[in-house]
């Protein structure tokens, strides 16, 4: 996910992978707030993990060293 004025969201569905102890989730729903009518959206996401646990991330979680990442 790139984060320089572009608007990427992940799709309902996406699956998505915890990088510290491998375990994978999909994504149950999003959100988007503005911080500024210029400035691009900010993302958050609902994540069901294979353990059955919902948790809310924002999308910096799969910036840089953030802990996620997407699985293909």
């Amino acid at each position: 996910m790139g984060r320089q004025g572009e608007e990427k969201k992940l799709e309902a569905g996406q699956r998505v992978r915890d990088m510290h102890d491998r375990s994978t989730g999909v994504v149950l729903d999003y959100a988007c707030q503005y911080a500024h009518p210029k400035a691009p959206p900010v993302y958050s996401y609902l994540i069901r993990w294979q353990d059955g646990q919902v948790q809310a991330v924002s999308e910096a979680a799969f910036y840089r060293d953030g802990g996620l990442e997407l699985v293909d």
